[in-house]
């Protein structure tokens, strides 16, 4: 179980996510005008070889209300990013792990590659 709330820098300031649900296993936090939802889950997968694997993610969902381009109505529009281990039970350490996260998102950061994906879509 986390801290409630949690505290995290988005678009640039800090935002305090209060626990809105936990069922054990998945928990949700929002901001509080609910436009940031913090989600939080562990999925243990058993497997027939090898170690078993914990699925782990987390997703920032962010809601707005935008106009719609094809209509003169606005409309909520929610853009998410998430991000999944799969994390086996041995074998594999939680530093190497973190490592394999920060090897990500370096890459994503020297390649441009983020910037390039989101710029083919709008």
């Amino acid at each position: 179980m986390f801290s409630d709330p949690i505290v995290a820098s988005v678009f640039g300031s800090p935002v305090n996510f209060n626990r809105v649900s936990d069922d054990g296993l998945t928990s949700v936090y929002q901001n509080s005008d609910k436009s940031l939802t913090l989600t939080i889950s562990h999925q243990p997968v058993s497997k027939k070889t090898g170690p078993s694997v914990t699925g782990r993610m987390i997703r920032l969902d962010y809601k707005v209300i935008a106009p719609d381009p094809l209509g003169a109505v606005n409309k909520y529009v929610i853009g998410s990013v998430r991000v999944v281990f799969d994390d086996p039970d041995w074998g594999i350490s939680d530093t190497q792990m973190l490592n394999l996260f920060t090897g990500v998102s370096n890459i994503c950061a020297i390649s441009g590659l983020l910037g390039g994906l989101l710029q083919d879509q709008h």
